[in-house]
């Protein structure tokens, strides 16, 4: 085991905060994926609806 600041540490160095860095990162995605997943459903409106709102201009045009 090397320590900090050792030789051997400091030529691990940029591998082992690369490493972190691609970890981070995979851990990042992981948890977006989560979060989408566990997201209440948006609201979805019905064809009638939709079509309701058109007809009475509540829903603007772009």
């Amino acid at each position: 085991m090397s320590y900090v600041g050792t030789p051997e540490f400091e030529s691990r160095r940029p591998a082992l905060k690369e490493a972190f860095e691609r970890s981070r990162q995979e851990m990042e995605a992981r948890l977006a994926l989560m979060k989408a997943e566990t997201e209440p459903p948006a609201d979805v409106m019905s064809p009638e609806e939709l079509a309701s709102r058109l007809v009475l201009d509540r829903i603007p045009r772009e």
